[in-house]
């Protein structure tokens, strides 16, 4: 954040659903910073071997006064194009805009590495890139379905305008008994501030720059505990700490559902539970079957009609019987 000048004109892009796929897998991501450098490196683990690289996102914000400042930027060496996928007023530098940019970089990701992005010009320069996020799907036959949602866009907070803003993700119905990962990317999160995030009124991330480095935030956990069985939506909150500019860029949440696959993994694997149109469970490992009400059920007896959760070792299964 620069000293602030006069009263900006804010313009928002609110965070919105831009990517969403619901398969046997789920995602990894990594950040690096840009404030006094052009070169920064996003080291991505936790890919299992085997698995194959469904979607890669490369997400970057920009202090910039046109849209194509900063569109065109090199990927482990190779030129790619950025288009803008959220926009507000400058942060505070006194630029015509702060811009957030993505590129699908799918067909340059292998799987778990070190990859290196560079820039024309970065912050403290103005138009400059302030950092980078790299959001990594993966499909592998042996994990539960899980819908993945990756919402983005751009939002200015700050003394002068926004304090706090709040948005919803859905797209998905979540397990009885949800096994869920979420992320979140913020623009400009200056070294020191203390910028607030919530998750499900919880919170659990201070954006101060701190990582992955000054002017840029990045934030992954585990939050299975804060959220509801058969979820259908989860609510995020970004506060600026009030002497600080930024922006909420990417919000991602990975969670065990029971909607329909729209990614089958190439590999496959048989389906050790089946369930006929009598209501009788066929299983070659030991399950839980619960109704639509969460209350287990027998596996002894049979299926009246109805919805049920199917619980396995390799997942949870919806099945409907009419």
């Amino acid at each position: 954040m620069a000293p602030f000048g006069t009263k900006e004109v804010v313009l928002l892009t609110p965070l919105t659903q831009y990517y969403r796929g619901v398969l046997r897998g789920n995602f990894v991501s990594g950040a690096t910073s840009f404030w006094s450098t052009t070169t920064g490196s996003i080291t991505i683990s936790g890919i299992p071997a085997g698995a194959s690289i469904v979607k890669a996102l490369l997400f970057w914000g920009c202090e910039c006064n046109s849209t194509s400042d900063l569109a065109n930027i090199n990927f482990n060496g190779t030129p790619i194009t950025g288009s803008v996928v959220g926009s507000t007023s400058s942060l505070c530098w006194g630029t015509g805009s702060y811009l957030n940019y993505v590129a699908d970089v799918t067909a340059l990701v292998s799987g778990n590495g070190t990859y290196t992005i560079s820039v024309p010009s970065s912050l403290p320069t103005t138009p400059g890139a302030d950092g980078a996020s790299l959001y990594v799907v993966y499909c592998e036959g042996s994990e539960p379905i899980r819908t993945i949602s990756i919402y983005a866009g751009a939002e200015h907070l700050s003394i002068l305008t926004f304090t706090s803003y709040s948005w919803t993700q859905s797209g998905f119905t979540a397990t009885v008994s949800p096994q869920a990962k979420a992320s979140f990317t913020g623009g400009d999160c200056q070294d020191g501030s203390s910028n607030t995030l919530y998750f499900n009124s919880s919170f659990v991330y201070t954006c101060d720059g701190s990582t992955p480095g000054n002017h840029y935030g990045w934030w992954e956990a585990d939050v299975s505990s804060m959220v509801p069985p058969a979820a259908t939506s989860v609510n995020w909150q970004f506060n600026s700490s009030g002497s600080d500019c930024v922006s909420p860029n990417v919000s991602v949440i990975s969670i065990t559902s029971v909607d329909p696959e729209t990614y089958t993994c190439a590999a496959g694997y048989d389906d050790p539970i089946s369930v006929d149109e009598n209501g009788n469970i066929y299983a070659s490992e030991e399950i839980e079957v619960y109704n639509i009400m969460g209350q287990r059920v027998s596996t002894g007896q049979k299926l009246p009609k109805g919805i049920y959760f199917i619980k396995g070792k390799r997942g949870i299964k919806r099945v409907i019987l009419r």
